[in-house]
Formats: C-alpha cells, sequence, structure tokens
C-alpha cells in the first residue's frame, strides 16, 4: 500500500511539471524580453554610418587637431575615432609623414582612456568597417572623463574638470560670434517664437503641461551635441547637474524664464532639451547625455562598434599625451611620486578657469540660475554697520558674515573634516567680525546639498574660514572683494594638491585667499591605530594611506595664529582700498581695482615645514 501511494505521489509530481513547464517557460521569456534588450537592436542614441566603396580614405581615418591657441585654450578634437568593448581604437595609414604629422592621433585621450592605433592601408578602410556594425554618433561629442571614480561626489574634482571646459566653450563661442556664423538654432527671435509655441500647444503632442513639452523639445546644436560621462553613471545629483548646465552654457540655445516645475536630470533622463535650473531660475538648454550604461549598451559590448565623428577632449592636468604611463587600472598603488610614476601628474598644470573673465562670467550665471541677486563689492576700510543696527541688514547687499565652514560628510568610509576647538576659533571670529561691522556664523553643508544652499552660502560671506575640503571648490561664488582663509591639515600635500581650491578662486581674479598650515604634532589628533604617522616625515608621506590619515584627523587649530593672520591680511586690504596711485600717462590718482588689490595683498603658500 505504501509503495503504491509513492508510486501515485510521483506520478502526480510528473504531470504537475508538464503541466507548469510551458507556463515558466514563457514565464522566463516575456521576462528576459522585457528586461534584456537585443543585440541586434542599435541604441537610439545614435545611427546606421552611412558609407559605400567610393568613400574617400579620410572618411575612415582617425585625425586630431589642436586648438590654434593650445597654450590658452588647449583642448583637441579626435575626428573618426572608434569604440568597442570600453576601448577606443584610431585607424591610422601606413604613411609615415602622417605618422610624423602634428595630426596623428595622441595616444592619451584623457586620463583614464587611450586610443589603440590600427594601422591600414587604404584600400582596406572600407572593407574593414564594412565588416563591423557600426553606428555613428554625428557632429561633436564632448568627451568628460572624471579623473578619480573611487570620489565621484568630491566637488574639487568636478571643478577642475568643469572649469576648463566653461573657459574652452566661451571662447569658442566668442569665436563663432566674431566670424559672423549664426548658431545651429537661428535667431534668437525664431527660437523664442518656437518655444512659445511648444509651450502653449503642449496638449496637441499628448503632453501634461507646457514644461514636459518644452523638456522634449529639441533644438538644433553645432558646438557640442552631446556628452558622454566617460565612468559615471546618472542620475547626477543637483549641484553637478546645475554645474555641468552652467559650463555647457555657452554654446547651448539661450535660456528662458521659467513656466513652473518639472523633472530634470536628476531623474536620470538623458537631457535633450529644456531643463528646470531651480523654482526661481531660468530654464537651461542641456543636450543628450550619456554615461557609462549607455557606451556600454548590449548592442555595442557583444557585436558593435560606435564610431564617433568628432570627440571634443578638454586637457586635464593627469593624462599623458603619449601614454607612455598613466594608470590602466582603477587601483594606481600606494606610492604617488608624481611625473613618470604610475599615476601621471603636470603639477605645472593649473586648474580652474582661463581667465578672470571666465570666472566673473560663472559666477554672474551661477546667480542667475539660482535666482539670487548680485551681491556689491566686498569692503573692509569702512565698516557695513554697528552690531546693534541688524535690522538693518535686509535692506543691504553687502555680503555680511565671516563663515566657518564645515563640511558635514556621512559618506562611507570617511568622517567629518573635524575642528575639535571650531567653538573657540567661532568665538575669536566674532571679534573680528565685530571689528568690521559683520556678523560671524558656522554653516555646515553636505557635497549632496543643494546648488543653491552652496552659491547662497558664498554670496551672503565676505569672509569663509574653513579647513581644506571640497566645499572651497563654491568659494568662486564669493562676491568681489571677498576673502578665504584656508587651514591646511597637518603634512597633507601630493603635487601641490592643497592649491586647488587656490588656483580655481584665483583665477576668478577678484576674490583674495590665504592660507594658514598646521606644522606641529599638537595640531593634529589621529585615531590610537594611526598615531604612528605623526612622526612621518613630509617627504616620506607620498603613500596614499599615510595621505588618507592627515586628511581624517582632527585638526586642533592654532587659533591665536589664525586670528593674528586674519587680522593682519584684513587690514593690509583695508590699507589698500584706501590707498591712491597715479594715473599712469596722465593727471591725478585712482584707486586700486579689486584685481590689483587681490595681487598686492597675496601671500606665499605655506610649506609643509
Amino acid at each position: 500500500m505504501r509503495s503504491c501511494r509513492s508510486k501515485m505521489s510521483l506520478l502526480s509530481f510528473f504531470i504537475l511539471a508538464l503541466a507548469l513547464y510551458p507556463v515558466c517557460i514563457l514565464g522566463v521569456y516575456l521576462e528576459d524580453k522585457n528586461e534584456i534588450p537585443s543585440i541586434e537592436v542599435m541604441p537610439s542614441w545614435c545611427n546606421e554610418w552611412e558609407r559605400t566603396e567610393d568613400s574617400p580614405p579620410e572618411h575612415f581615418y582617425t585625425s586630431m587637431e589642436r586648438s590654434s591657441d593650445n597654450e590658452t585654450f588647449p583642448y583637441k578634437i579626435y575626428k573618426n575615432i572608434y569604440w568597442t568593448s570600453h576601448r577606443f581604437f584610431s585607424l591610422v595609414p601606413l604613411n609615415e609623414s602622417f605618422h610624423n604629422s602634428s595630426s596623428f592621433p595622441e595616444r592619451g585621450i584623457s586620463v583614464t582612456s587611450l586610443s589603440v592605433p590600427l594601422t591600414l592601408p587604404e584600400n582596406s578602410t572600407y572593407n574593414f568597417t564594412r565588416n563591423l556594425r557600426l553606428c555613428r554618433l554625428s557632429g561633436t561629442t564632448l568627451y568628460l572623463d572624471f579623473p578619480f571614480t573611487s570620489s565621484p561626489d568630491h566637488h574639487g574634482y568636478w571643478s577642475e574638470v568643469v572649469f576648463p571646459i566653461f573657459s574652452v566653450l566661451r571662447r569658442i563661442q566668442k569665436l563663432q560670434i566674431l566670424s559672423g556664423k549664426p548658431p545651429a538654432w537661428g535667431s534668437t527671435n525664431k527660437l523664442t517664437e518656437l518655444i512659445s509655441k511648444t509651450a502653449l500647444n503642449y496638449h496637441q503632442n499628448g503632453f501634461k503641461n507646457g514644461m514636459e513639452a518644452l523638456e522634449a523639445l529639441h533644438v538644433p546644436l553645432d558646438v557640442v551635441n552631446r556628452v558622454v560621462l566617460s565612468n559615471l553613471r546618472r542620475p547626477l545629483s543637483s549641484f553637478f547637474t546645475q554645474l555641468l548646465t552652467l559650463a555647457l552654457s555657452p554654446v547651448m540655445p539661450p535660456h528662458i524664464p521659467s513656466i513652473g516645475r518639472g523633472s530634470s536630470l536628476e531623474t536620470g533622463s538623458r537631457g535633450n532639451g529644456y531643463t528646470v535650473s531651480s523654482h526661481k531660475g531660468p530654464l537651461y538648454y542641456v543636450p543628450t547625455i550619456l554615461d557609462t550604461d549607455d557606451t556600454g549598451h548590449v548592442y555595442l559590448k557583444k557585436l558593435g562598434w560606435m564610431s564617433y565623428e568628432k570627440l571634443m577632449v578638454v586637457d586635464d592636468r593627469y593624462t599623458n599625451p603619449e601614454f607612455l604611463t598613466g594608470f590602466m587600472s582603477p587601483e594606481p598603488g600606494d606610492v604617488w611620486v608624481g611625473e613618470g610614476s604610475e599615476r601621471y601628474v603636470r603639477s605645472s598644470h593649473r586648474t580652474g578657469f582661463f581667465s578672470s573673465e571666465d570666472g566673473q562670467e560663472f559666477r554672474r550665471l551661477a546667480l542667475e540660475m539660482t535666482g539670487l541677486s548680485s551681491p556689491e563689492p566686498v569692503t573692509f576700510s569702512r565698516p557695513l554697520m554697528s552690531s546693534s543696527a541688524s535690522t538693518t541688514w535686509p535692506h543691504s547687499s553687502k555680503p555680511r558674515y565671516i563663515t566657518l565652514l564645515l563640511e558635514d560628510s556621512t559618506s562611507a568610509g570617511w568622517r567629518p573634516y573635524q575642528l575639535p576647538n571650531a567653538l573657540e576659533l567661532l568665538n575669536e571670529l566674532r571679534k573680528v567680525a565685530a571689528e568690521y561691522g559683520m556678523d560671524a556664523r558656522v554653516v555646515s553643508l553636505t557635497q549632496d546639498a543643494l546648488f543653491l544652499a552652496h552659491v547662497r552660502t558664498m554670496r551672503d560671506s565676505a569672509v569663509i574660514v574653513a579647513r581644506h575640503n571640497p566645499l572651497l571648490s563654491s568659494t568662486v561664488f564669493l562676491a568681489p572683494g571677498a576673502a578665504v582663509l584656508e587651514l591646511l591639515p597637518y603634512k597633507v600635500e601630493w603635487q601641490k594638491m592643497t592649491m586647488s581650491y587656490f588656483n580655481a578662486t584665483r583665477s576668478v581674479g577678484d576674490i583674495h585667499h590665504w592660507a594658514w598650515r598646521a606644522v606641529k604634532p599638537e595640531n593634529c589628533k589621529y585615531d590610537a591605530e594611526n598615531e604612528k604617522y605623526v612622526s612621518w616625515p613630509a617627504e616620506d608621506c607620498s603613500m596614499l594611506e599615510c595621505l588618507k590619515q592627515h586628511r581624517r584627523a582632527g585638526m586642533n587649530v592654532d587659533v591665536k595664529a589664525v586670528i593674528s593672520l586674519l587680522r593682519q591680511k584684513l587690514k593690509q586690504v583695508a590699507e589698500l582700498e584706501e590707498e591712491e596711485v597715479a594715473v599712469e600717462g596722465g593727471e591725478g590718482k585712482r584707486k586700486y581695482s579689486i584685481q590689483e588689490m587681490v595681487q598686492k595683498a597675496r601671500e606665499e603658500w605655506p610649506p609643509l615645514h
């Protein structure tokens, strides 16, 4: 009886399995069909490359051009460069003269990308490309390569990338205007008319409101048709989205007044339309933005190749043009020695804008984007008001604060940049502020805070006092004549990295920037397990782990020395504001400009010892 029951149970199991088999297979098929794109389907953001056997070899070969004024505005454009399996390839002819010419493509494209040259005779170029499943990115693609992918939210690294891009694109815009060539979108009047019709007739195209219709409005572009984030993924945070939008704005269609709230690139969309910058600011046009998920599309990963008609790359301080070294793996190793090491660094390359006019225009656009009014220049020779007259402040547009800026970091593996004696420092800053009719305050921001919060903090500050940290990249938004006092941690230095924020403010031209460095062991507060690094000589602390521990350690500021330096510099600036100099080539006297005072009040960067 028991054996019979077992056989019946086994038979029932097989019958049930046979009944469910088609359902299971169909379910898996449908799920896979929905989740995994077909390798036969070309991505929607690229097109089939039209080419024939009669096309000249130049139609396929890769070449490179550098900007005519490469010393001042260093960027390069690769023509017909190929991409597959997360790697670039250059098709080059056998012609020896081409290999020795300036048109020969540099192997070092950017900090994490190199090009592998493929040498082909002229009669083989068409046959080679014919056998490839090629999708073509027409027009110009701006290649944005983030230097330190382990810190994708680091404001300082973003500023190193974005500020030069803004300068290059602004230069191209000026040259375009001088040439008399109209932009791809035509006249501003025609564009305004198109925008109005799109926003008013949104219901005819199935949109919920005018903002949705504008987000889907595709305007012809010419200088930059799209952006590729070579090693980052969307969505980007508010800060980086708006910073990148500002950097691209010189060659984008004009921004327009806001007509309401909508989505933005924070949702992970690819852009290519007007997007909201803030609830008060205007709408900015953003081109298509592709990320690693796009360039790693299954079509390209399995079968296809991608061809860029033009790939624009703005030089950075980490790219070796010939790629003799340069890091090829995610982790370059512990020892970072400098030029010629695994991490190539051009210590002579200064980060920031390429001209002070660029930096000041970037600041103006940031205020406009966030809906904030422009502040009056900061002066220290004439106190703004007495401390008892604080009720008059709403009527003044002059920055009123000496701000002690603290980074509030909750990222895994990082602790807040601590100032254990911050309260003592704040009390002394209040005394200094009172001498100049100002107030002192503490502002704590995360790197994920809204772009508006960072810009507003800087706009309202006459002086920023802060430990070396990524928030200082926003000091380019300070008012003309404002000042930064940067507190440098004990023994933290590598290839002049502590000067990155100083270089950024210096490139704006009208912002004072000074620094105090901790040079004594008692200035630091380490965990017990990391106290060993206190005794290491500075020249031996080029190891990554050593630098990290010095950066993480608490920092007991020498309050007396810091306040003395601040008073000395503010007094010097106040005296310069009152000083008169003879007018060159004429009669009479004049006051120093803010830019001249910044130069005269500059201090040497404090050494490690």
